[in-house]
């Protein structure tokens, strides 16, 4: 139950988002008029990251900040859709991507103050490009079509047509995130795990760490080191 008291509502803007105006009375008895866009509303997010330690991500113009800005592939969840599908379809319809993995994140409200949007966060690992031309199709793992800098496989007539998602395959996922502004998605060092146990043996992990290079990076080293080992303490403290 809200501690606030609501006078009265009204419908401003319907498209391209609704924004409602009310008028409320504060559990401390003040009276303010709040506009905000109200729920449910959900979306999805999902970046792709190669064994490589590089990101797919999307060039946009955003006409409120005047820029071109460099973002993830995301997209409101439709109608019908589970987050996960909705991550799937934003990775193949902005960057024409799959993945061998994909790892759910914790939801969140990134603006809680003027809107009841959920975020649902997506890390793809291990994606695959498909590449069609007049001659047909390949495939190619993320990390053979990055080549150098701002170089990739392409050929002559390439287009990159899909990235391919698959199921998750991790049952146990975590994401840890160190930040200095609570009210805003930018980390300053941010780690994600994906772990699947057996008989209290790590049978699958992976680990994707933020903030510590240029670019978001897999830990190889501790994930070939913990694989096969019992899920404890020491082990974790010894990796």
């Amino acid at each position: 139950m809200s501690p606030w008291e609501r006078l009265f509502i009204e419908e401003v803007l319907s498209e391209p988002v609704r924004v409602v105006r009310e008028r409320v009375r504060t559990h401390t008895g003040k009276e303010i008029t709040y506009i905000y866009r109200p729920g449910p509303v959900a979306a999805s997010f999902v970046l792709p990251i190669t064994p490589r330690a590089t990101a797919l991500l999307v060039r946009q113009y955003r006409h409120p900040t005047g820029k071109f800005l460099l973002e993830i592939p995301a997209g409101k969840v439709d109608p019908g859709e589970t987050p996960e599908e909705a991550a799937r379809r934003e990775l193949l319809e902005e960057v024409g991507a799959r993945a061998a993995e994909v790892l759910p994140l914790p939801p969140f409200h990134p603006q809680p103050s003027f809107t009841a949007v959920v975020f649902h966060p997506f890390l793809a690992l291990g994606a695959e490009v498909v590449l069609a031309s007049a001659v047909g199709e390949r495939v190619l793992p993320l990390e053979r079509f990055f080549t150098g800098y701002r170089q990739t496989a392409r050929q002559p007539g390439d287009v990159i047509r899909a990235v391919r998602i698959p199921l998750p395959l991790a049952p146990q996922a975590r994401f840890y995130k160190v930040a200095k502004r609570r009210m805003d998605d930018i980390s300053t060092v941010a780690a994600a795990f994906a772990l699947r146990l057996e008989a209290g043996l790590v049978q699958h992990i992976r680990i994707g760490l933020g903030g510590v290079a240029a670019t978001p990076v897999r830990a190889y080293q501790t994930e070939a080191f913990l694989q096969g080992k019992p899920w404890d303490g020491r082990t974790v403290r010894a990796a």
